[in-house]
């Protein structure tokens, strides 16, 4: 699962628990204080993209377990 995700996603690294206090902090302070009701997604761009990495477009696939 961890490679899927890595091969669909635009950004070069995963998320890290630092990457989640920043937004927090960003959304707590005076700059972040006219946002209200959205949804942020801290995912590194996967849920906007139709994103995949060079190896994943050449890969082939496997047969369907039976």
């Amino acid at each position: 699962f961890r490679r899927i995700n890595h091969e669909l996603t635009p950004c070069d690294r995963e998320g890290t628990v630092e990457d989640v206090a920043a937004t927090v902090f960003f959304l707590a302070s005076k700059e972040g204080s006219y946002i209200n009701g959205q949804t942020i997604a801290l995912d590194g761009g996967w849920s906007t993209t139709k994103y995949m990495t060079p190896e994943a477009l050449l890969a082939e696939r496997s047969p369907p377990l039976s």
